[in-house]
């Protein structure tokens, strides 16, 4: 595949979360174009410099490190019985009560979405779309914010693998 030449922006984008084995998904119809990410490197697990009378010697992997993102939507409302919005589905409630958390079930099993981001390619020429995703997320609605326009703010967590376009290791156990 060639190097895009198309630049993308905010545009471009579109988010969907989804539950265990996406049985339950939503696409963002609100989102602001604004979905970040971070921090991303060849292998997930902090790295411990040592140094032996102030220099160094040696430098090792130690425990993992979990990127975190967030992202902002647009309010329309806060939540519905049988529609499909995003604070329901973040919250696990009404139309989505029955989602399933990414990392199994039980009472004490936190609930844990996928967030997949799609970065439209085919639109611009480019041969394919592009597309990463965050599995086993712990999202939570940070804040809702009056304003033009209405906005309710996520940040999450994630506590799985990154996978496709964006794919990081994490050291073999």
């Amino acid at each position: 595949m060639a190097l895009s030449t198309n630049v993308k922006n905010f545009t471009a984008g579109s988010i969907v979360l989804a539950d265990s084995g996406a049985s339950n998904s939503m696409t963002l119809d609100f989102d602001q174009g604004e979905f970040k990410l971070g921090p991303l490197k060849s292998i997930m697990n902090v790295v411990t410099p040592y140094e032996r009378r102030g220099r160094f010697k040696s430098a090792a992997y130690g425990e993992r490190e979990y990127p975190a993102g967030s992202f902002t939507s647009m309010v329309a409302q806060f939540t519905d019985a049988s529609a499909s919005v995003v604070t329901d589905f973040v919250l696990k409630r009404n139309n989505f009560s029955g989602n399933v958390s990414t990392l199994g079930t039980g009472t004490k099993t936190p609930y844990a979405i996928d967030i997949t981001f799609n970065l439209e390619g085919t639109d611009t020429a480019d041969s394919v779309d592009h597309t990463f995703v965050c599995h086993d997320c712990i999202v939570t609605m940070d804040e809702f914010a009056e304003g033009d326009p209405d906005t309710v703010s996520f940040s999450f967590i994630v506590l799985g693998e990154i996978a496709s376009d964006l794919a990081v290791d994490e050291l073999p156990a």
